[in-house]
């Protein structure tokens, strides 16, 4: 909820900047808000025992890394689009491109669901028995390493408007969730992982 009313703020600042920088990261807080809810749906036990869309062992282990990946890849668009004055802007129709961003995000979230579970046995396994596997470790640290590049980006991309400030609060709260969530526990359900969801919603 959160993450569509900032997306909707973003898109209304938007349409009065015209700027693309904006345009951008108002995607990516669409998208986040998309691959949240769709997460939650796939999750084994919440609405079905196995998930909603036929989800596998690891639909929403990688739906976890796709929506927490793509997010920050936003945030470093976001960073290298804006300027002093706030950017290249739009000469078109802000309407247009707003309803190309949602049909864009809408596409992708369906393409994504659709590889993360009709093709879910091609998909290396980052999950086994409820422990994390060596793969695991090595794209969770690539996920979070793409938050760490966005906190950095925002911080050399001067000057801060009030916007890169909360975004690179955004961006600290992002890396201690995916450390607390996926790197400093071991499994799913333990203290790690419920305490990287608790810290989650407080941020």
């Amino acid at each position: 909820v959160s993450d569509i009313v900032t997306a909707v703020l973003l898109l209304s600042q938007f349409a009065v900047l015209r700027t693309r920088a904006l345009l951008w990261l108002a995607t990516g807080y669409l998208f986040t808000a998309a691959a949240a809810l769709v997460h939650a749906l796939t999750f084994p036990g919440l609405f079905t025992p196995t998930g909603l869309f036929g989800a596998g062992r690891q639909t929403t282990v990688w739906l976890y890394m796709i929506w927490h990946g793509v997010f920050p890849l936003c945030v470093l668009g976001y960073a290298w689009l804006k300027e002093k004055d706030g950017g290249s802007r739009l000469r078109g129709a802000t309407s247009s491109a707003i309803y190309a961003c949602v049909l864009g995000i809408i596409v992708a979230m369906a393409v994504c669901t659709w590889i993360v579970t009709a093709q879910h046995d091609l998909l290396p396994v980052l999950l086994r028995d409820g422990h994390y596997t060596p793969t695991m470790i090595g794209v969770v640290s690539f996920v979070w390493s793409l938050s760490f590049a966005a906190l950095v980006s925002l911080w050399f991309r001067k000057p801060h408007s009030v916007i890169d400030v909360w975004l690179m609060v955004v961006m600290c709260a992002w890396l201690f969730d995916i450390a607390l969530s996926a790197i400093i526990n071991v499994a799913r359900f333990d203290l790690g992982f419920y305490a990287g969801r608790l810290y989650g919603l407080a941020a």
